[in-house]
């Protein structure tokens, strides 16, 4: 399938940028965000959605929105379940927290899988994961 758009809920987009290139080459867009406006635009029509657990405290979002309280996607799980879209957790925090998200969207049987954000190239795993329950 082409077209489709994949939203990574993370504030860091430089994380992205290869995956987004491979996405294009394939017909797909990606958008970040970690604004409740981009969570709010973007989750409801994406294909699958990449999820960082911790925010970090983020100051500014992709999309220019500032003053974020969020440290963590916690407060966005319900909204990310609601959608019943493939989820890449794609965090590079602790496991404890890579377990919660994985356990609550498990139990809201939302299809998902953990792929390590800080090993080389997960990009490629991304993509495979993707296809595989077809993404892309």
């Amino acid at each position: 399938m082409s077209g489709n758009l994949i939203f990574a809920l993370d504030d860091d987009p430089g994380r992205y940028e290869h995956f987004g290139r491979l996405l294009e080459a394939r017909g797909c867009r990606l958008v970040v965000g970690c604004c409740p406006v981009c969570v709010s635009r973007w989750a409801d029509v994406a294909s699958a959605i990449m999820l960082d657990h911790d925010l970090n405290g983020a100051v500014t979002c992709a999309c220019g929105a500032s003053n974020l309280s969020q440290d963590d996607s916690r407060p966005y799980l319900k909204q990310v379940a609601d959608c019943s879209v493939p989820v890449i957790v794609s965090s590079a925090s602790s496991r404890s927290n890579i377990k919660f998200l994985m356990e609550w969207l498990k139990t809201a049987q939302v299809e998902t899988v953990s792929l390590s954000a800080i090993e080389p190239d997960p990009e490629l795993k991304w993509l495979g994961w993707l296809w595989s329950v077809g993404v892309l």
